[in-house]
């Protein structure tokens, strides 16, 4: 019955399933309370909280829930925060074409699309209720006739979208996924794109070894760690107890661990 009935909620059209879910959660949940009164407490000490505040999307307006993740380190710029210097280069980078598989509610797609005001994005996301916020978030930063937002990602549709871009970048986050998608034999562009994935090997065993092994002779490959969250990370100025501080940062994961690959200038 719990299964049939979550079927149910699923095939009801975006973005009810996440408004019934969340709605479901809070009132079953005291934690789940408790946490949205921090929340709140801790938006309230922000000078603009419907914006990022630092990091490489300073400054973009911000819907008021994010999916599949957590809303408060995208808002304070805490959010995978180790991906800065990745995310820098890749703006620097003289890049024609970004491609954001696992796009979610949009903070990487529309954050991109700030950043590089000449760069077309192409973005792939399998919910249609992520897909309402992304839509919702690019036309609130005014990029939207600049995203391209499709469902779901195979090799056939990868391909095509990298299709006559001189230096692509590809920004992947698929749950493991990215093993079958971040292949250079079926997807050649790919080993001429920035590469940066975040890698799942609690999911699929051997991916990180297999994205490794694929792009060596091709790509320079930097390996980046996840980190625990200081109070120095936070915006300067910003007072939060330990507890606000806690819940500021936190992104409910577990360590996470990411790839940035760069393409050589003659890969061997």
């Amino acid at each position: 019955m719990k299964e049939l009935l979550k079927q149910g909620v699923e095939r009801i059209p975006a973005p009810w399933p996440v408004l019934i879910h969340e709605a479901f959660r809070y009132v079953r949940y005291p934690r789940i309370r408790h946490e949205r009164r921090v929340q709140r407490q801790i938006l309230g000490k922000l000078d603009e909280p419907c914006r990022v505040a630092q990091g490489p999307f300073q400054g973009m307006h911000y819907i008021s829930r994010a999916y599949c993740s957590t809303i408060l380190p995208k808002l304070l710029g805490t959010y995978e925060r180790e991906l800065n210097s990745a995310v820098e280069s890749i703006c620097k980078s003289g890049c024609d074409l970004v491609v954001d598989i696992g796009a979610a509610e949009g903070y990487y797609a529309v954050g991109m699309a700030l950043r590089n005001p000449d760069v077309a994005i192409t973005c792939f996301e399998l919910s249609p209720s992520a897909r309402h916020y992304l839509r919702l978030l690019a036309r609130l930063n005014g990029v939207l006739d600049r995203i391209k937002i499709r469902g779901e990602c195979t090799l056939e549709t990868l391909d095509a979208s990298l299709q006559g871009a001189r230096r692509p970048a590809v920004i992947c986050d698929c749950e493991g996924f990215e093993g079958v998608l971040l292949d250079p034999e079926r997807v050649p562009a790919l080993r001429h794109s920035l590469i940066l994935v975040e890698t799942h090997e609690g999911m699929v065993s051997g991916v990180e070894r297999l994205i490794q092994e694929r792009f060596e002779p091709s790509h320079e490959i930097q390996v980046i760690h996840s980190r625990e969250r200081r109070r120095e990370d936070l915006p300067s100025g910003l007072d939060l107890s330990p507890e606000e501080t806690f819940q500021a940062t936190d992104e409910y994961r577990r360590a996470a661990e990411w790839m940035f690959l760069l393409p050589r200038s003659n890969p061997s």
